[in-house]
């Protein structure tokens, strides 16, 4: 967990540039049941991660809700890559970040992790897609592919030479 190593590990670069812990979880994963029942709930009862957080509290003279400047209180986490160590076999996927993850977990308009930001991720994708097969692309609007038509970018080639003018929906 990025919040439980130093800074200088958390941040260490390659002689490329490139992070040397640059890898994240995105939190898809596939438990089975018995698994959870079986080897989780019996073993993880105790496993918490300490954070230091901002608490809002109340006044008791003023009654009002008191948002703190500093850290006044513990938080007590449990984090889903604690069930590993108790699993007999893991797989790993790596995958790349712009073709599968766009995070949305701030408000629309917001520059970073936005559901803005995740529909020109969703854009950039199928833009890229088309290309690939031979389309050509003009325009900076929005280009939305439907899962139904491709899930990963196969069965496009019969866009191969077609001009598409953004906002482009292709539902078939």
């Amino acid at each position: 967990e990025y919040s439980e190593i130093p800074s200088t590990m958390r941040d260490a670069v390659d002689s490329s540039g490139k992070l040397l812990f640059g890898a994240a979880n995105i939190c898809n994963h596939f438990l089975s049941l018995d698994f959870i029942i079986n080897k989780v709930l019996p073993n993880l009862g105790s496993t918490y991660h300490s954070a230091s957080k901002k608490i809002p509290y109340m006044d008791p003279i003023s009654r009002e809700t008191i948002v703190p400047s500093h850290n006044n209180g513990v938080k007590l986490e449990m984090f889903i890559f604690d069930v590993f160590p108790l699993a007999d076999k893991w797989v790993v996927v790596e995958a790349a970040r712009s073709e599968e993850f766009s995070p949305v977990k701030n408000e629309p308009g917001n520059a970073q992790d936005s559901p803005d930001t995740a529909l020109q991720a969703i854009s950039a994708q199928g833009k890229r897609w088309l290309e690939a097969v031979g389309a050509v692309v003009h325009g900076d609007g929005v280009c939305e592919i439907s899962p139904l038509v491709s899930y990963g970018g196969e069965g496009l080639e019969k866009y191969k030479g077609v001009v598409l003018d953004t906002p482009v929906y292709l539902d078939s």
